[in-house]
């Protein structure tokens, strides 16, 4: 579901329904950046994500989805990532996909020399 024509977002705690901060306004988002904003549900999100990264009908080899898997290091420069059981992969591209539970933090060495500059 896409929601184009949405102009602002009301932010509700799940808990209480206190507003978080703020509304969202986007009544000038094509304005400023040039294309329209569109809302879609982490749901469709991550179900169209998936669809597309596993369709053996798309160029390329479909991607592995490993659900669960707790990451307790990440080297950007070579793309290995480590998970809690020890087992290391290493990627083009990872998506740490865990929503709002995410925490991470990134410094400036961990990043690859292309992005500092």
């Amino acid at each position: 579901m896409c929601l184009s024509f949405l102009l602002q977002v009301r932010r509700p705690k799940g808990d209480t329904l206190e507003e978080m901060g703020k509304p969202l306004l986007f009544h000038d988002v094509e304005q400023k950046f040039g294309a329209p904003w569109n809302f879609y549900h982490r749901v469709d999100a991550h179900n169209s994500l998936r669809e597309l990264a596993t369709d053996p009908g798309l160029s390329g080899k479909p991607a592995v989805i490993k659900l669960a898997s707790q990451v307790v290091d990440l080297e950007c420069e070579t793309g290995v990532l480590t998970l809690k059981d020890g087992t290391t992969i290493q990627k083009d591209l990872i998506v740490v996909a865990d929503g709002q539970h995410v925490r991470a933090s990134v410094y400036a060495e961990d990043l690859p020399q292309l992005l500092r500059s």
